[in-house]
């Protein structure tokens, strides 16, 4: 938005939000005054990974470093002791972990719908 003062003092807007910037439009559409809002944060973010004891986080991408949860941020988790996974559930029968798939490392992406 560019904005510049003509000759009896009222304000010629450029690129403005039709209806809501401009108040006291005069004839020639020059504004008696000008209506700007509070700038507001507009980026996306997800929710916070949940606190892990035995793992490890490594942020690969990170476009704010203040904000570890905005869209695009990646990140590593990983089990740092041996022959430990995620705790995923298995069905109430399984007789033994040693046929399932044992997940130990995981990589998200903050995307628009979350991880």
């Amino acid at each position: 938005m560019s904005l510049t003062t003509d000759i009896v003092r009222f304000w010629e807007v450029s690129d403005q939000v039709e209806g809501e910037t401009c108040q006291g439009v005069q004839a020639d559409g020059s504004c008696e005054s000008i209506e700007i809002p509070d700038c507001e944060d507009r980026n996306v973010y997800c929710n916070e990974l949940p606190a892990l004891t035995v793992a490890e986080l490594t942020y690969s991408n990170i476009p704010d470093p203040a904000a570890l949860t905005l869209v695009d941020t990646s990140v590593n988790i990983k089990c740092t002791e041996e022959n430990w996974h995620f705790d995923y559930a298995v069905q109430t029968d399984f007789v033994s972990f040693h046929y399932s798939n044992n997940i130990n490392e995981l990589n998200l992406t903050c995307t628009e719908y979350g991880y």
